[in-house]
């Protein structure tokens, strides 16, 4: 920024002309003064020089008869001299013969100057003079001695200031000229500039009108038209453009109310799409409810039809019914699948599994479409898969009834093998890698890459010959994806093709599995199988049970060695096999007697097992592959022993005598009234039921009553209020004891209800021992004898639940039992009860929360709870408890989507029934 000025034209020509022009002249200026400098100076020397060889040659007589008033009297003309200020003579021994100095001399300015008194005399005359020398350089000269003249240099120092000054004024004066010439010639090139730079600044500005002069010549004369054609075409083209903006400005003025209006229309039709899509999903609900029921009615009625005698017209008709109602169900459920899994509405649990359990039972539930195809179907579940994970065992076994079944349905003929291993573990998670493999007819290579796109199959003519909506593998990969995996799928025409899905999954904390255990005593088992790997996973399962296993093919049994060393027999028939001779591997067995044989055959036809039994004279048959548990249960029935599976029931306590005692019961859920009197039906208590708490205050105020039994959340009034009208028609003169029977474990609720005036808190499930030792303690009377009653506290879960990992199972049928007070009638009856009124149950709910009633929506909620926690369904029990926790505070979306789990649970207890 200082030297901005710098920049500008006008001092830029200015420092043209003078800088140059200074140089010269200050070069020039220099040589001259210098040359003059030094020439006065030379001068003064040769002057100095001159008047001292002059005082020398006057002195040389005085000094030659060395007489000093001589010398005096000889160098007058020379002392007489301004300048000179001093002035010896000494002779050639140095001595002085004469001395002047001037007076008032300081010693400052002065310059001496010596010249030698030579004398000039002939060789014969010096012979008298012996004391003289002879001077150098000829023989003629003779040395006297020397003068030593001192000139005052002042005139001289005076000369060169009046030099320097006069340097110095003719250097300024040629500066001074130059810079006027400078100025007056760049005066005509910077004044055009200046207005040319204006102009463009004026221009930069938006002044397209400016204009400069044309006056100059030459070059700046062009400048100066080119600039003015240059602005002209600036203004026209800045005109036009202007128009183009107005114009466009107007354009976009009408397009961007057109856009509004389409925008409008836009959010118009998005809020259209919203309440279409929100219809589409109320439809499917409503849809897979309507359809559902019906199709399941259809479905399990033609079973039972298909169990009776009937001709084989009639057979093959009900079986053409069952076929085409389950693949219509089947598509039902892609479509539903399907359509949450697009809308992101699809989410996946993450709750404790067992991995024998999650694998095993898809291929047991398909094992009955592989046998009737005469196809051996297999799973190999290694044995360095944890025992149990934490993921969505649901999830995991819809994939694999999709890939397992689409293998089935592919192959016509040889095996479909399942294998689980682990691909990779940490202490965190583990990844497994589950590979389906079939013999079936390929994927043609081309049709590999839009394998897993929605409603795509191989080709026209699979769909036409095998069926099929083509969303098995689109919803698996999906949910695979969800659940952080991955499928893929191999294949060559013709060879059969192998579908990998690799799941990542955390590992389950450690917990005591549920796994049967052998208890029969035997150790040692011979299996005998053609096929090696169904005889592979045989022999991986019998050594998890703990069984020391011998295995050959059937046809090599004399590889076994004697059959003495052995506990029991597992005989393995294949697809293929079913009516082949197995006597000579069954006559080796039978040498010794008391060897016990089971047959595993593929056939699902318990006829066709029967046969088997008969045919070959064996203890027991069944199916194969089938999971763990049903194959030790076989094993357990060679030697009469009971199930392992299933723990005998613990003797229930016995119920108490209540002869004559009047209790009420209010539950807003019949299931719930139902259990309570089949419960109190052997007490010969006088029971009244009711389904609300304006009827129990009805019956209440009727009639008196020794107990009341209330459930927590009622319609019209709720238990707290039936407990605190209780207490205040009671007043001082009685006390009606209260029980609240109740799913809701909410610490803060129990706490409301004693302050209501409850004397006991009981939580569904409940115990039964429990129930009638807190009956007796209120009443007074004696508890029935037996083992401790349980004490009485709040019981939040079942045993089942209660242990921590173990995950909750769909259906426990024991858990029903036990609440059913070990009647197994009544814990089926409550069931159905149950199973009938659910779907309109769970349908309440999705009402309640499209209506925004999420008080109502807790009640209902925790109404289904109730039912839920006596019939024996943990999974759906837990769910419907977290929906009741956060019905009035929990965020919608999460709400809706629990609302969907409920209902898959639904569904999968509706699948589970027989």
């Amino acid at each position: 920024m200082r030297f901005r000025h710098l920049s500008r034209i006008k001092v830029r020509a200015m420092l043209l002309g003078i800088v140059p022009a200074a140089v010269v002249s200050l070069i020039l200026g220099s040589y001259l003064f210098n040359a003059q400098y030094n020439s006065l100076d030379e001068a003064f020397t040769e002057r100095g020089r001159a008047m001292a060889k002059e005082a020398a040659a006057i002195s040389v007589f005085g000094l030659f008869i060395r007489d000093r008033e001589i010398l005096q009297s000889s160098l007058e003309p020379v002392l007489a001299r301004a300048d000179v200020i001093g002035l010896s003579v000494r002779d050639e021994k140095g001595d002085i013969l004469f001395r002047f100095d001037a007076p008032g001399q300081d010693g400052q300015g002065e310059r001496p100057f010596f010249a030698d008194v030579l004398s000039r005399m002939p060789d014969e005359a010096l012979s008298d003079y012996p004391e003289a020398s002879e001077v150098p350089g000829g023989p003629s000269f003779t040395r006297l001695g020397y003068v030593a003249l001192t000139l005052n240099s002042g005139g001289l120092k005076a000369s060169q200031a009046r030099l320097i000054a006069t340097a110095l004024g003719v250097l300024l004066l040629s500066l001074l000229f130059t810079g006027i010439m400078a100025r007056l010639l760049s005066r005509q090139l910077t004044i055009p500039l200046t207005r040319l730079s204006q102009a463009v600044v004026r221009m930069k500005h938006g002044d397209y009108s400016v204009r400069i002069p044309e006056v100059s010549s030459g070059e700046i004369g062009s400048l100066e038209e080119g600039f003015n054609a240059m602005a002209v075409e600036i203004k026209n083209a800045s005109d036009h453009l202007e128009e183009q903006v107005t114009q466009a400005t107007s354009d976009l003025e009408q397009t961007m109310e057109a856009l509004e209006i389409q925008n409008v229309e836009l959010d118009l039709a998005h809020k259209r799409a919203i309440k279409a899509n929100h219809a589409k999903t109320e439809f499917l609900a409503s849809m897979s409810h309507e359809i559902r029921t019906p199709m399941n009615s259809v479905i399990g009625f033609s079973r039972l039809l298909a169990r009776t005698e009937m001709g084989e017209n009639q057979r093959e008709l009900v079986e053409t019914i069952q076929t085409s109602a389950t693949c219509l169900l089947n598509v039902i459920n892609d479509i539903l699948d399907f359509s949450k899994l697009e809308y992101g509405k699809l989410e996946t649990e993450k709750v404790p599994f067992l991995t024998a359990h999650c694998f095993e039972e898809p291929v047991t539930m398909l094992s009955s479409s592989a046998h009737d195809k005469g196809l051996e179907l297999i799973l190999l579940l290694y044995e360095d898969v944890p025992k149990q994970l934490l993921g969505d065992e649901g999830r995991i076994k819809q994939i694999l009834v999709n890939i397992i079944g689409n293998a089935i349905k592919f192959t016509q003929r040889g095996e479909v093998v399942v294998r689980v291993m682990l691909e990779e573990e940490t202490e965190r998670f583990c990844t497994l890698r589950i590979s389906v493999t079939d013999t079936g007819i390929g994927i043609p290579e081309h049709s590999l890459r839009s394998l897993f796109t929605s409603f795509q199959q191989a080709s026209a003519s699979t769909s036409r010959v095998y069926g099929g909506t083509g969303l098995g593998l689109s919803i698996s990969k999906k949910l695979a994806e969800t659940m952080h995996g991955s499928i893929r799928a191999e294949s060559d025409e013709g060879s059969g093709s192998c579908f990998t899905i690799t799941l990542r999954l955390d590992k389950a904390p450690d917990a005591p599995c549920d796994a049967p255990e052998n208890t029969t005593g035997a150790t040692r088992c011979m299996l005998l199988d053609n096929h090696h790997l169904s005889r592979l996973a045989l022999r991986h399962r019998l050594e998890g049970f703990g069984f020391e296993v011998s295995d050959a093919a059937a046809h090599e049994w004399h590889r076994i060695g004697d059959p003495g060393g052995y506990d029991f027999a597992i005989l393995g028939i294949g697809a293929t096999e079913l009516h082949e001779d197995f006597s000579p591997a069954l006559d080796f067995i039978s040498s010794d007697r008391s060897l016990p044989v089971l047959a595993l055959a593929s056939t699902s036809d318990y006829q066709e097992l029967a046969r088997i039994r008969t045919a070959h004279r064996i203890a027991r048959a069944t199916q194969k592959p089938g999971n763990g548990t049903a194959l030790l249960r076989e094993i357990h029935a060679l030697f009469n022993q009971p199930s392992p599976d299933r723990p005998r029931e613990a003797d229930a306590p016995l119920p108490p005598d209540l002869e004559g005692v009047r209790i009420l019961i209010a539950d807003d859920h019949p299931v719930n009234l139902r259990l309570c009197q089949s419960l109190f039906a052997p007490t010969g208590a006088e029971l009244t039921t009711v389904a609300d708490g304006g009827q129990a205050m009805e019956q209440f105020t009727r009639h008196p009553h020794d107990l009341v039994l209330l459930d927590v959340h009622m319609p019209v009034l709720n238990g707290r209020e039936v407990a605190a009208r209780i207490r205040e028609l009671d007043g001082d003169l009685r006390h009606t004891p209260v029980i609240a029977l109740t799913a809701d474990v909410m610490p803060e609720h129990r706490d409301e209800m004693i302050a209501a005036g409850i004397d006991e808190y009981l939580t569904k499930p409940v115990d039964e021992g429990a129930l009638w030792q807190t009956i007796a303690t209120l009443l007074g009377t004696t508890p029935p004898s037996g083992d401790d009653p349980p004490r009485l506290c709040t019981l939040v879960a079942t045993p089942r639940e209660s242990g921590g990992d173990s995950p909750p199972r769909s259906r426990d049928r024991d858990e029903a039992i036990r609440v059913a007070g070990g009647d197994r009638a009544l814990a089926e009856s409550l069931y159905r009860e149950f199973s009938a009124g659910l779907e309109e149950e769970i349908s309440k709910l999705q009402s309640l929360h499209q209506a925004g009633e999420r008080l109502r929506l807790r009640e209902q909620s925790h109404r289904l709870h109730g039912a839920a926690a006596v019939c024996g369904v943990p999974q759906l029990r837990r769910l419907v408890a977290e929906l009741e926790r956060n019905a009035e505070d929990g965020d919608g979306e999460w709400i809706l989507r629990h609302l969907e789990r409920i209902r898959d649970e639904a569904r999968i207890l509706r699948s589970l029934d027989p």
